[in-house]
């Protein structure tokens, strides 16, 4: 299986190989055990770029939508960045989480104010929201603003 990441030999200082060699090497496990290449490539990604976030940012933004499945996969993450932040001697509570909810706020409040609430629970300070694409955002902020910030603010 071919990438087309010849090309790309980005590299670490701490690191052994390029990262198109760790794409290949990925690209062939995934292949030769019949296994998803997307979800293999996702827990790598995921674990490479929550490691750099543990050891040099201030702040992860995750993507996360409505219901327990995105919940999990947050709260997943957040666990192994604290992993990581552990493993490598950093604060994990210094980082600010913050998500990009790809949800319809406005569509039913109170399901996004109690998804927000659990998101809270996890250390979420910051919640960005996007509009339906392709639609007239100014229906949607109005909305918003009126209906889902100052009951937000309450959580």
């Amino acid at each position: 299986m071919d990438l087309g990441l010849h090309y790309f030999t980005f590299t670490h200082p701490e690191w052994e190989t390029t990262l198109a060699d760790t794409f290949t090497e990925t690209a062939q496990i995934a292949d030769e055990g019949g296994m998803n290449l997307m979800s293999v490539m996702d827990h790598w990604f995921q674990m490479l770029t929550l490691r750099l976030v543990a050891q040099y940012a201030q702040a992860c933004n995750l993507f996360a939508g409505p219901g327990d499945e995105a919940l999990e996969t947050v709260r997943h993450k957040l666990e192994v960045l604290r992993e990581h932040c552990d493993s490598l001697g950093t604060d994990y509570d210094a980082i600010e989480k913050t998500i990009l909810y790809q949800g319809d706020a406005a569509a039913d409040v109170d399901a996004f104010l109690k998804d927000m609430e659990r998101y809270a629970k996890l250390g979420v300070t910051l919640v960005s929201l996007m509009p339906t694409p392709y639609e007239n955002p100014a229906p949607w902020a109005t909305r918003l603003v009126e209906d889902v910030v100052p009951r937000l603010k309450q959580v």
